[in-house]
């Protein structure tokens, strides 16, 4: 999954997780001092990834992190209307997470 986890909407992290985008966030939160967000999550791999860092490249601030402009938001909302974002909503997932992550427990 490709996910995107915005600072304030002034900044977004555009990155790669095969499993669990909430665990990202939280991950990065840790290192944070601001509040940061799961924008949206789109299916892909890394390779994906890689051609969106290529694709906003002129947006770069610092490794995955890019400015949170209209041309992202364009493409997010182009993603949207063609449904390639992930059907489930950030709620839906977030409940699957956290299934995953109890059935790990019991086993």
């Amino acid at each position: 999954m490709i996910y995107f986890i915005t600072q304030h909407d002034r900044y977004v992290k555009i990155g790669y997780t095969r499993l669990d985008p909430y665990g990202r966030l939280k991950a990065l939160q840790g290192s944070n001092p601001e509040e940061l967000k799961l924008y949206c999550v789109i299916e892909g791999d890394r390779k994906k990834e890689q051609e969106l860092h290529e694709r906003f490249r002129d947006l770069l601030v610092r490794g995955e992190w890019y400015y949170m402009t209209d041309k992202i938001r364009s493409y997010l909302n182009i993603l949207k209307r063609n449904k390639n974002i992930t059907a489930m909503s950030l709620e839906c997932l977030r409940s699957q997470i956290i299934i995953l992550d109890d059935l790990r427990r019991v086993i």
